[in-house]
């Protein structure tokens, strides 16, 4: 039995097509999301006094620079998910194409499990500011619930990339020794 060479991709692929609209629109609304915090950032520093009053504290107080530190960080966590679904919209192209397994997707599939690290470690940054924002403000506000914390899903999810990366790193090498010997 003798197996074809070239893996014949099924252009119409549901699946795919639905991942691709899902990641697509995740990077829509994350680019949306930064683009709105990236600008609201400089507005609360301008509006301090209509924000200080809002948020029901002094114009004065540490909430207001924590609020701005939460904005910034925010957008910067934007910037991690931003980067990790735009390599996967990469990584399923070559699907669609039908060439999964090239060496440039297990460089992406490491930099995601990279990516990924690199947010939760910054999320945990943020609970910093978080804390400082929560116990500056009103007394509705401290029952405000902060999590950070690295789940086993998530420990799961970037051990399994950085393997992924492994397997396609070796599966390309495969098929570039498979070529060599035809």
């Amino acid at each position: 039995m003798m197996m074809d060479a070239q893996y014949r991709p099924a252009r119409r692929d549901l699946t795919l097509a639905i991942l691709r609209l899902v990641v697509m629109v995740t990077i829509g609304a994350l680019c949306l999301a930064a683009f709105l915090l990236i600008v609201g950032t400089p507005l609360v520093l301008i509006f301090s006094e209509q924000v200080s009053t809002w948020i029901s504290s002094d114009a004065d107080s540490p909430s207001l620079t924590a609020l701005v530190l939460l904005m910034i960080g925010v957008s910067g966590l934007c910037g991690f998910a931003i980067g990790f679904f735009y390599l996967l919209m990469k990584i399923t192209d070559t699907v669609r194409d039908g060439d999964p397994f090239v060496p440039e997707n297990a460089t992406r599939l490491a930099l995601m499990a990279w990516t990924a690290l690199a947010g939760h470690a910054w999320a945990l940054i943020l609970t910093i500011p978080g804390v400082w924002f929560a116990s500056s403000v009103g007394a509705g506000a401290r029952d405000a619930e902060i999590d950070a914390s690295f789940g086993t899903g998530s420990a799961i999810l970037i051990l399994v990339l950085f393997v992924l990366a492994r397997v396609f790193r070796h599966g390309s090498g495969l098929r570039e020794d498979l070529a060599g010997t035809i």
